[in-house]
């Protein structure tokens, strides 16, 4: 019987694996025999995210077995359309007899349901990590600065109920609102044919630009430099242009429409980090 299985490593993000594809239960005795378990111990957080070999069935449920505290083992069942479960085992050969009854289709025992686990399913199925500028994210990246700001420069116009109060309120409109309207025009018109998929625990991504794929590596990247008006007060502060300076000089230009800031800073842990002042960051 076949099923797949796939990897993480360390610093890898909920979502991330490697190494995917349909393997026999031999092959997948193999694979967790000679997976580096001891090397992905040091400096590790224990969880359902961690150095791990993660298995699925045909009823699309999942196991995964992964790191635990004192040199044990978890194993973590998230069967289709329920809570996950865990059970803790000494060593690998006890993991692996669960990983055996999971390939025959046998009933595991002595798993203990989780609770307060938010969203499982995000720690279990591949994530392709492929951003992009689509309605969700923009509404994601837009509803607080159009909608929040909105209201607010309304509430005294409707309560007041006349139409110089509306005429009056407009110029607050446009400052709290309607210029984070035009960023976000401006940056979905830029971002409106680019792709960039980027992963936290690999070093290879690509950008897709009007259909041109170009591949880069993290290690190429010395620096990030990221352009934002100044003053956290500022009602377009959030609006920011992201530079990934390359050591042949080269910069890949994009905005937080496209990726959210933190999310891509999250992806280069040991890469050095830049702000410039700038009053109106445009992408173009």
């Amino acid at each position: 019987m076949l099923l797949q299985s796939k990897i993480q490593y360390k610093h890898y993000e909920p979502g991330e694996f490697t190494s995917i594809a349909e393997r026999t239960l031999a092959e997948a005795e193999e694979l967790i025999n000679t997976y580096p378990w001891e090397a992905q111990r040091y400096h590790q957080p224990i969880g359902f995210t961690s150095p791990s070999i993660s298995f699925r069935n045909m009823e699309g449920d999942h196991l995964k077995l992964a790191l635990g505290y004192n040199q044990k083992f978890n194993l973590y069942l998230f069967p289709a359309q329920q809570k996950p479960r865990k059970k803790t085992v000494a060593d690998l050969e006890s993991a692996i007899k669960d990983v055996r009854d999971f390939y025959h289709g046998n009933e595991l025992e002595g798993f203990k349901q989780e609770r307060f686990v938010f969203n499982p399913k995000k720690h279990f199925e591949t994530k392709s990590f492929e951003y992009q500028v689509t309605p969700k994210r923009a509404w994601a990246f837009s509803w607080f600065r159009l909608g929040f700001f909105t209201l607010l420069t309304l509430y005294f116009p409707i309560y007041e109920g006349t139409a110089f109060a509306f005429a009056a309120f407009f110029p607050f409109w446009f400052v709290f609102a309607g210029v984070n309207l035009i960023f976000l025009i401006n940056y979905w018109w830029y971002e409106r044919d680019t792709i960039i998929k980027i992963t936290a625990g690999q070093d290879n991504f690509w950008i897709s630009r009007n259909g041109n794929v170009l591949h880069y590596n993290k290690k190429d990247v010395k620096e990030i430099r990221y352009y934002k008006s100044p003053g956290n007060r500022n009602p377009w502060s959030d609006n920011i242009i992201i530079e990934l300076i390359l050591r042949d000089g080269q910069a890949l230009k994009f905005t937080n429409l496209l990726i959210p800031f933190y999310t891509l800073l999250g992806k280069f842990q040991n890469t050095p980090s830049n702000c410039i002042d700038k009053a109106f960051p445009f992408a173009r």
